[in-house]
């Protein structure tokens, strides 16, 4: 198949070269990363403006190659990524993530086009990258990836009765009590507020007044669409109850 070379790619060519390669390549590896687009008719336009582009960004003269090359070799650049307990990542590590943190590293601008990976980034570890500077000079970029060193304080679900008593409810408070035992971590649970009209429970609770965040809680209310939608300040549940939002919550820790 023929494509347009949207990104340098090592023993193939240079961004806004057009290339023929075998389907399969094209289609599975090349296309999808974003290292090409098919070839049109009307593609030598698009190809005039990679090459533009890439003028723009080329860097001036071959002692600056040199100069960050030495730069970037010098270095270990470091990327933080959500990831699972096996070290997976929640979403693979771009060129554009590279680029920025390689940036930062050296205090000097490098282009995500002239990085090249030889396999996609989706797991914490160590890696390398070639990063094309010039025509003549590349360098060979160290990668760590690692994720966030943050660690969860505190475990928070529903009450014992699930809220209102709902058997998924009930059940998922009983299993965010035993994850929070078994971490350990101190486990909360949000307290209701009572549907027949008597006062809240004050003993152990503390309440927030969540008014002047509705416009943050509407998003995070909307994305729960499965479960009912928000009409003004009423929640309309799945089964077609309406009710005004709660707009005042309490938390209760349990020990």
């Amino acid at each position: 198949m023929k494509l347009i070379l949207t990104h340098d790619v090592a023993g193939l060519g240079q961004a806004g070269e057009v290339v023929e390669v075998k389907d399969g390549y094209g289609r599975n590896y090349l296309v999808p990363r974003g290292y090409a687009t098919t070839w049109s008719k009307g593609g030598q336009k698009q190809v005039d403006q990679i090459a533009e582009a890439r003028r723009k960004r080329a860097i001036a003269s071959l002692e600056d190659a040199h100069v960050l090359r030495d730069s970037l070799q010098g270095q270990t650049v470091k990327i933080t990524k959500s990831a699972g307990e096996n070290g997976r990542l929640f979403g693979a590590v771009t060129n554009a993530d590279i680029a920025t943190a390689a940036t930062e590293a050296v205090g000097k601008p490098v282009d995500r086009r002239a990085i090249n990976l030889p396999t996609p980034i989706k797991s914490v570890g160590s890696y390398k990258a070639t990063v094309k500077l010039h025509d003549e000079v590349s360098a060979t970029l160290a990668i760590e990836v690692a994720a966030p060193s943050w660690r969860a304080d505190l475990v928070i679900s529903y009450e014992s009765d699930g809220g209102y008593g709902h058997p998924d409810h009930v059940h998922m408070h009983d299993v965010a009590r035993r994850a929070a035992e078994r971490v350990p971590l101190p486990f909360a649970e949000v307290v209701s507020i009572p549907r027949d009209g008597t006062p809240p429970p004050q003993h152990g609770v503390e309440w927030f007044d969540l008014t002047d965040r509705y416009d943050q809680l509407l998003p995070a209310l909307l994305a729960h669409a499965s479960q009912f939608t928000v009409s003004g300040r009423d929640a309309v549940h799945s089964g077609g109850q309406r009710e005004p939002l709660q707009l005042r919550t309490g938390v209760r820790l349990k020990t």
